[in-house]
């Protein structure tokens, strides 16, 4: 272990995820970056996950493992954080592999670019492990965007790199929301960035499952809505209603959208909940559309599409 390095703290929520464990801490603890805390939290697995954590800490002292009752993916990673001793923070998912020098590039770039968070990009595979495609970042943004202009990425933690100091200096958190617990935990961390910066290199491999909460087909979508107006409380206690207004409302149309979108996969019963749900908030982005020039540039530039016919 190099002590002249920055210690990074990766934080691996964990519920039965057996089937690619191995694989991703192995991808952890072989960092060619070596000064790790690696805390893994089991949240109350029922199959050999527990274990397979227990068999890494005897084989490395980087790895501790926390074990508590299922009370869900949020209150692992805040496990983790109030545990995490690390300069900085990386959130990693049990069922993704790392690529071997990610750590090493993303503390490289977030100390030479004296940033407060680093976005790496990455690929995706599916539950095989077998390629789908690179999703590279840096063909979309340019590195001396404004901070709120990221604020559109896809907001899982996996190719994140936080700064310690801000979560702790300001008490962020995992909030316990229904849903888009990413989402929220991301631009609510945005409010206190001076400086994003973006890694051309891949930092991971983001694996595809089917039974992922993005991919589960219930009413719990509906707490899309819950979501955005706590986002919108803490904006508003922050004085940044101004930012909220100009990229995050934008933001929940796309998502509502995309929620919306995904409304023929679900019971019968469940779509008429879903569909008027959706009718409701139709009609209050139509009067928040007249009222904000943000949101009348945003319908406009992208008016010819169907997805927002679908929402105006």
């Amino acid at each position: 272990m190099n002590e002249s390095q920055e210690l990074v703290s990766v934080i691996v929520p964990i519920f039965n995820t057996e089937m690619y464990l191995k694989q991703c801490v192995s991808s952890i603890v072989n960092q060619s970056y070596t000064h790790l805390e690696i805390i893994l939290v089991d949240d109350g697995s029922t199959d050999k996950s527990l274990s397979i954590c227990q068999e890494f800490q005897k084989k490395d002292r980087r790895v501790t493992v926390f074990q508590q009752e299922n009370k869900g993916c949020f209150e692992a990673r805040n496990t983790g954080l109030l545990h995490a001793h690390g300069t900085y923070i990386y959130f990693f998912d049990s069922d993704d592999i790392m690529q071997l020098n990610a750590i090493e590039r993303m503390v490289a770039k977030i100390k030479k670019e004296k940033a407060d968070l680093v976005i790496g990009s990455y690929s995706e595979i599916n539950q095989k492990g077998e390629f789908i495609q690179n999703k590279s970042l840096v063909k979309l943004y340019s590195n001396d965007s404004p901070v709120f202009q990221y604020a559109s990425l896809v907001p899982f933690p996996g190719n994140k790199l936080f700064c310690s100091s801000i979560l702790k200096e300001n008490q962020l958190f995992w909030r316990k929301l229904q849903m888009a617990e990413d989402l929220i935990f991301y631009l609510e961390y945005l409010l206190y960035c001076k400086k994003v910066v973006l890694l051309e290199e891949n930092v991971l491999e983001y694996r595809i499952v089917d039974n992922s909460l993005s991919r589960k087909y219930d009413l719990k979508i509906l707490g899309i809505k819950d979501a955005f107006l706590k986002l919108e409380e803490v904006y508003m206690a922050h004085d940044a209603m101004d930012l909220f207004l100009e990229y995050i409302e934008p933001l929940k149309i796309a998502h509502y959208y995309y929620q919306f979108s995904k409304i023929k996969f679900y019971k019968k019963q469940d779509r008429k909940i879903i569909n008027t749900f959706f009718k409701k908030e139709r009609k209050v982005l139509k009067k928040e559309k007249n009222k904000s020039p943000y949101l009348k540039k945003f319908y406009y530039k992208f008016r010819m599409k169907n997805f927002y016919y679908s929402i105006f």
